[in-house]
């Protein structure tokens, strides 16, 4: 989302959404609603274990123990700087004070207001954005208000080895493609959401204006399948992937999965 018109907005969407999905499937099966990770102090009760290869060369994804500390990050094997959580929670107190005060502070000392009522330049939830999934050049000001979501990350990733004694790889909360197989992902991003929420809170409800769309009206909407209105077939799909580079040991010949599966035949929705 760096760098992209409406990038706060956007961070604010994918945290919440990947929230819902969480909520929603797990309650589904009778579990309990994610609890956010904000105390950093207390042990990670969830521990992870992905049983994946680092590109199929037999090194193995690190692990976290159940009840697991998240520590300060002392590895210099990743050309990453030296983290402390204290630096975490100064970030978050920093950025929830300008929140409920409503302006960041600038390189210069200047005052940034946070308003999404702008008519030029960036939205409050933008500037906020580009301060919390920090970029040193986006940040309104990254030496003061630090990179508090994607250290996160990283502490989460190596709380297994944090000072490399043990010369353990990296867990998958420090990849992007394979970080929410974690438990520990969507109890961070719980956590990212609300501090996004308490931002929306200080801003006055949306208006009509905000919400309408002048001259547009739908009449009626609904969904055709072939030459059908209004009906979904769902039934059991079967679909096959390769599955080589998931799986413990190396292979010679390609691996192939059958996945039994939901699945709806092909409609489209139309409104008029």
């Amino acid at each position: 989302t760096r760098g992209r018109p409406q990038g706060g907005n956007l961070l604010l969407h994918a945290h919440s959404d990947d929230g819902k999905v969480r909520h929603g499937s797990g309650l589904s099966v009778g579990l309990n609603r994610t609890v956010k990770l904000e105390n950093w102090r207390e042990p990670v009760e969830d521990g992870y274990f992905s049983r994946l290869t680092v590109n199929n060369s037999g090194r193995a994804w690190g692990t976290r123990q159940d009840n697991t500390l998240m520590k300060d990050f002392r590895r210099n094997d990743f050309g990453l700087e030296f983290i402390d959580i204290t630096d975490m929670e100064i970030w978050r107190s920093r950025l929830l004070d300008a929140i409920h005060q409503g302006f960041m502070v600038n390189r210069e000392g200047e005052r940034v207001p946070l308003r999404d009522d702008v008519t030029t330049g960036k939205r409050g939830i933008d500037i906020l954005g580009d301060s919390f999934e920090a970029d040193a050049e986006l940040s309104t000001n990254y030496l003061f208000y630090g990179d508090l979501h994607n250290i996160g990350h990283v502490i989460l990733a190596f709380a297994h080895d944090p000072d490399f004694s043990h010369k353990e790889e990296m867990g998958v909360m420090g990849d992007s493609a394979l970080m929410m197989r974690d438990p520990a992902f969507y109890r961070w991003h719980r956590f990212i959401d609300d501090i996004f929420q308490e931002y929306k809170l200080t801003m006055p409800p949306y208006t009509l204006d905000q919400l309408n769309l002048p001259n547009i009206v739908v009449e009626r909407a609904g969904v055709v399948r072939g030459n059908e209105p209004n009906q979904l077939q769902t039934g059991w799909g079967v679909r096959e992937f390769e599955a080589s580079r998931g799986i413990d040991f190396g292979s010679m010949t390609p691996v192939m999965l059958r996945l039994r599966h939901l699945t709806t035949s092909p409609s489209t929705i139309i409104s008029w």
